[in-house]
C-alpha cells in the first residue's frame, strides 16, 4: 500500500497531507488507541480539525483508498 499512498500525496499535493506514523512504537499508542488503528496496515483519514471522517483497516486497493480520500476532499 505505501506505493499507492506515495502516489496520493503526489497527486493530492496541496489539497491532502499524509502523515504516517508507526504504530508499532509505544510513543504511538495513545494516537493507535484514539482512532481504533490496531490493523497493520491502517489508513486513518482526518479533517484539519482532527475529527476522523473514515478509517481503513488493512490492506485495500487504490480505488477503495481514492474513493476516501475524494470523500474527504468533497466535503466540508
Amino acid at each position: 500500500m505505501r506505493p499507492i499512498v506515495n502516489g496520493l500525496e503526489q497527486r493530492y499535493s496541496g489539497r491532502l497531507q499524509v502523515i504516517k506514523v508507526n504504530f508499532t512504537d509505544p510513543r504511538m499508542g495513545s494516537v493507535v488507541e484514539e482512532y481504533g488503528a490496531t490493523v497493520h496496515p491502517a489508513l486513518v483519514f482526518l479533517r484539519a480539525n482532527g475529527h476522523m471522517d473514515d478509517i481503513i483497516l488493512g490492506e485495500a486497493d487504490e480505488a477503495h483508498i481514492v474513493k476516501a480520500v475524494n470523500h474527504l476532499l468533497a466535503t466540508p
